[in-house]
């Protein structure tokens, strides 16, 4: 939970700050000299719900790339640039104590 609390805070900031404050943005052109970066995180328990949002974003008027980062094992073709990371798993001993 720590580790996304930043992606959390930011990503409610940024939300807020489009709702209301339109007016700071141009929603149809990209920064000089910057990337935007859509970022998908996926197990691959669900691809057909992944492969909905990626082509709703396709649908977007700005321009940005669409990066999925999936677990080794999900062998799914998805529709953006993927990067691959090992999969986790948690001994189920660490969930005796609950």
């Amino acid at each position: 939970m720590v580790m996304h609390l930043p992606i959390t805070t930011y990503s409610l900031y940024a939300m807020l700050k489009l709702r209301f404050c339109p007016h700071m943005h141009d929603h149809g052109s990209r920064p000089e000299n910057r990337r935007l970066v859509v970022e998908i995180v996926t197990n691959g328990q669900n691809p057909e719900i992944v492969e909905d949002i990626i082509s709703r974003l396709g649908t977007y008027k700005t321009k940005f790339e669409t990066w999925l980062l999936k677990e080794e094992n999900d062998r799914f073709a998805y529709s953006a640039n993927e990067m691959v990371v090992p999969a986790i798993t948690i001994p189920k001993t660490a969930h005796a104590g609950r």
